[in-house]
């Protein structure tokens, strides 16, 4: 990213875009042109932007994120696995 609206471009995420760039209604010119491609444009939130580069490290962090919440899925499988194995030792050990 280059130009005027380096100093004032956010880095920001939400849902539908996953990461990007946000800056003010007035450098939306300057991001034209410069060619990064222009996901939405708000009065009150200003242009929503990405370049290339976020894009592939957005992509990225997508993916491992999937493979975390996979693994993090699998590791709750076995600790249910697990308490659930010593459940008839506990209700034996109460009486």
């Amino acid at each position: 990213i280059s130009g005027n609206f380096t100093e004032s471009a956010k880095l920001d995420s939400n849902p539908q875009y996953g990461f990007f760039f946000r800056v003010t209604l007035k450098a939306e010119k300057s991001i034209r042109q410069a060619g990064l491609k222009i996901l939405e444009t708000t009065k009150g939130s200003g242009v929503r932007f990405t370049s290339k580069a976020l894009e592939a490290l957005n992509n990225e962090y997508k993916e491992l994120q999937k493979q975390y919440d996979s693994s993090q899925s699998e590791l709750i499988k076995m600790v249910i696995e697990t308490c659930g194995a010593f459940v008839f030792l506990f209700l034996f050990l109460s009486r």
